[in-house]
Parts: structure tokens; sequence; C-alpha cells
């Protein structure tokens, strides 16, 4: 026996309504503003050429870029929805040695499609999905 919980089917619904409304948006013309972030990063000077790369493969733009007390320095902005996956990414291979300190700077147009958090994985209710899925 397979029990699918409200709070599933409910951010389920709240995903597709997200989607729905993101189309119904961007043909009416209004535009979707995202928050973006200034930052600092302190990270070891021989991380330098890594944590630059990856800042920009994370969308940032970077403004300034300094070297002090062995250290590298890099300032500059980038979107609110990529800067945890950039610090989790950075802490890893500096092995924690790293430092990167964000603020609101403000708000952008989006340039991509809404984000929208995929579900925990439940491979109960996958399989009744599936089950669905074959009937229909």
């Amino acid at each position: 026996m397979v029990f699918i919980t409200a709070r599933s089917v409910l951010r389920q619904i709240s995903a597709f309504l997200r989607l729905l409304c993101w189309n119904r948006y961007k043909k009416a013309g209004t535009q979707v503003l995202e928050p973006y972030l200034s930052f600092t990063l302190f990270a070891p000077q021989e991380y330098l050429s890594r944590a630059y790369h990856d800042a920009v493969k994370y969308d940032a733009v970077i403004e300034t870029t300094s070297l002090k007390n062995n250290e590298a320095i890099l300032t500059g902005e980038k979107p609110a929805r990529r800067i945890g996956e950039y610090k989790s990414d950075l802490n890893f291979y500096t092995n924690g040695r790293s430092v990167c300190l964000a603020e609101l700077k403000g708000y952008q147009e989006t340039s991509e499609e809404p984000v929208v958090q995929p579900r925990r994985p439940n491979s109960r209710l996958d399989k009744v999905r599936h089950m669905f899925q074959k009937i229909m």
C-alpha cells in the first residue's frame, strides 16, 4: 500500500502553477526580477585561477581581483540563486580555507526559466506515478 501525502501533492501543484504563471508573464511582456548579490571572496593565492573560473561559471561578474598577504581577493556580483552552489564548491576545493561574503545589491531581470526546486526522491511515489502513466 502506498500513501501519497498532501504535502507532496501540494508541492507538485505549486511547481506547476509557478511554471504556468511564468509562461503567462512572459506572454504579457512582464519582466521577472531576481535578486543579485555583491560578493567579496577571500581564498588562498594558489586557488586564484580556480576561484575566478568557477565564479564566471556560476554567472558572476568579477569587478576587481587583488592579492594581499598570499590571499586572493575577488569582488563582483552574481545572482542569489547561484551563490549557494558556488560557496559549497569553493569550500570543497579549498578545504574550507576560503570565505565568501555576500550582501544584497539589488534586482535585475532574470535571464533564465524560473527556479523550481526538485522534490525529494520518493521511490514509492515514483512507482505509483509510473503505474498511472502506463494506464493513461
